[in-house]
C-alpha cells in the first residue's frame, strides 16, 4: 500500500487488488471442490448405514425364527417372520439357490419389495437394496437326545448390495453394484 496519491491519502494499487482477488478465487474454488467430495462421502456413509441396518434386521429376523420342535427332521421348514427366509436354507434349485442362497429386495426402510428369490421390477424406486442370505444349513446331528444336549450353530452370510436395480435377477449372484456390505455370523438353532 503506497501513499503516492496527492494529498497523502493511502490506497491499494490495481496489482494488489488483482492479486488479492486471485488468492480469494483460488481458495473459493478449492472449497467448492472439497464440497463435492464431502457430499459424495456423506451419501456413501448414509448408504452404508442403511445397509448395516438392513443386515441387522435380516440377522434379527433369522434369529427370531426358532426351529419348531428341534427334531431337525428334513420335513421341518419354517419361514422368518419379516422377510420370509426359509429355515433351514434349501439347497435345491440351480444357480445361487443350489448354495442355499436366498435373495430379497428391500427399500431404504428395510421393507420387503419382493418375495424371496423373486426378481425386482424394472419400475422400482431408486432407493432399493438387495439382500442375499446364504444359510443357515441344516445341522448334521441326529434327532433325539443328541440334538437336545449339543449346542448347534451354523454360519450365515448376509450380503447387502446397492442399488438393487443393478442386479434385478434374484437367482444370480450380484456382480453389478455400487456398494456392498457383508456380514458373517453364526445362528444358534437351539
Amino acid at each position: 500500500m503506497k501513499s503516492s496519491i496527492p494529498g497523502g491519502r493511502a490506497g491499494f494499487t490495481l496489482v494488489e487488488v488483482v492479486l488479492a482477488l486471485g488468492v480469494t478465487t483460488f481458495c473459493l474454488l478449492t472449497m467448492v471442490g472439497l464440497l463435492a467430495v464431502g457430499i459424495s462421502t456423506n451419501k456413501s456413509t448414509i448408504q452404508q448405514s442403511i445397509a448395516a441396518n438392513i443386515a441387522g434386521a435380516a440377522m434379527a429376523d433369522l434369529r427370531a425364527t426358532p426351529l419348531a420342535n428341534e427334531s431337525y427332521s428334513t420335513a421341518e421348514i419354517l419361514y422368518s417372520p419379516r422377510f420370509g427366509f426359509e429355515l433351514p436354507a434349501s439347497t435345491s434349485g440351480s444357480g445361487i439357490e443350489a448354495s442355499g442362497a436366498q435373495t430379497i429386495y428391500v427399500d431404504v426402510n428395510g421393507m420387503p419389495l419382493t418375495g424371496v428369490n423373486s426378481n425386482l421390477s424394472t419400475t422400482s424406486s431408486a432407493g432399493t437394496f438387495r439382500v442375499t442370505v446364504v444359510g443357515p444349513a441344516r445341522p448334521s446331528v441326529p434327532s433325539g437326545a443328541a440334538a437336545q444336549t449339543q449346542r448347534l450353530a451354523s454360519p450365515v452370510y448376509i450380503l447387502v448390495t446397492w442399488p438393487g436395480q443393478a442386479d434385478p435377477t434374484a437367482t444370480t449372484w450380484p456382480t453389478h453394484y455400487t456398494g456392498s456390505l457383508q456380514v458373517v455370523t453364526y445362528l444358534d438353532q437351539n
